[in-house]
């Protein structure tokens, strides 16, 4: 039941992104920055993004420090490392008219509700990335804190949502899941996705990763070579990467290209010429990719983890495989086999996307966490 401030009021939301003059290697200051465009997909919802010139200075000489020691194999300071717990600038939090705070947690804010947007705790995943016990230790303290500091916590899976509540199960009352809000993501029609699907002179599958070594490409060209031996004529395989990680080897084929680099527009265009994304990943933290691909109607296959299960739907509504080339290769060669199952495989991924993932959904799903965080600040909930 929607209360009257619900009905009659917008929630601003103050989001810190600092301007970034060293580029980081995650993609949350991209995704801030989309978050403005948040009005354009449901009313009563607005973005403001933090302007103070101070703490965009700390972050990027942390980042910066963090870089270099890492390259030189120095020791850095915990405090000289970037944070997650900022002290906003409180002027212009007065100026954003804003009435909570949106991703991180201040140390510094009492007077607005605080939603902390946080990442989960797997802590094999963390190991398996290179990360010590120490670190690891570290960064759940952080999460302790900011947890009993905030009104809420928002993760964008279920399946990260779980591990914080396991972590703190005295507040697992407060913690949300929340896919990304993707202001790009734009769903095919299903009659588009139906005649692709409608008996395809060619199966179209892509591959699409910077870091192809760790997006398991070695297993998609084994499991590729494999299928066009036993289905000649019948496959088609892009594959779009910069090898960031590491050069691959691609075999000389008449059916396989290879492109360094894409755009955005070019990576959509290819989504939805294709029949099967390949990406079965060695480790991945979430994937857009997987969504882009649901959207546009192709066939997303996936590593079997935890946040890519959530995805699609247990597989549901794609296909999980362990990363390696034998499963892989099993897995194409079995929905090579059953054609038929194709199109109604493809049609539950690009549900999927329309009733979960898709912006106007998330933007929605984000107003109603701005007017709880709202509510349980002015009851004194932490």
């Amino acid at each position: 039941m929607l209360t009257s401030e619900r009905k009659g009021y917008p929630v601003r939301f103050y989001v810190f992104s600092p301007t970034f003059l060293i580029r980081p290697r995650n993609t949350d200051w991209l995704y801030n920055c989309s978050l403005p465009q948040i009005r354009n997909f449901t009313d009563g919802l607005e973005i403001y993004l933090q302007q103070a010139i101070v703490p965009s200075l700390i972050t990027n000489l942390r980042l910066a420090t963090a870089m270099a020691g890492d390259r030189l194999h120095l020791p850095v300071p915990a405090l000289l490392r970037p944070q997650h717990e900022n002290r906003f600038s409180l002027a212009d939090l007065r100026r954003s008219g804003a009435d909570v705070v949106f991703g991180h947690s201040p140390t510094n804010v009492h007077h607005l509700p605080l939603i902390c947007h946080t990442g989960p705790v797997f802590e094999q995943a963390m190991r398996d990335s290179g990360m010590t016990q120490a670190m690891i230790d570290a960064e759940k303290a952080v999460k302790l804190r900011t947890i009993r500091r905030s009104h809420l916590i928002t993760l964008n899976s279920e399946a990260g949502a779980d591990s914080l509540r396991a972590l703190a199960p005295d507040a697992s009352e407060k913690i949300r899941s929340i896919p990304f809000f993707l202001s790009h993501l734009q769903l095919a029609d299903r009659t588009f996705v139906e005649e692709k699907f409608s008996n395809p002179q060619k199966i179209k599958l892509l591959f699409v990763g910077r870091e192809a070594r760790r997006k398991g490409l070695p297993a998609v060209l084994e499991a590729f070579q494999a299928a066009d031996k036993l289905y000649p004529g019948r496959l088609e395989l892009l594959v779009i990467s910069s090898f960031a990680d590491g050069a691959v080897e691609l075999p000389v084929l008449p059916n396989l290209q290879y492109r360094p680099e894409a755009s955005r527009d070019e990576v959509a265009a290819a989504m939805r010429a294709s029949h099967v994304l390949l990406m079965p990943s060695l480790f991945e933290t979430y994937g857009w990719v997987y969504l882009e691909a649901m959207a546009a109607g192709a066939i997303a296959m996936a590593c079997d983890a935890a946040t890519q299960r959530e995805i699609l739907a247990g597989g549901e509504a794609g296909i999980l495989v362990r990363p390696d080339a034998a499963p892989v290769t099993a897995a194409l060669l079995k929905l090579l086999a059953h054609p038929e199952e194709m199109l109604p495989l493809a049609l539950r991924g690009w549900g999927r996307a329309r009733d979960v993932y898709r912006p106007h959904r998330v933007a929605e799903r984000m107003k109603e966490l701005g007017f709880e965080a709202k509510e349980r600040f002015k009851a004194g909930k932490l």
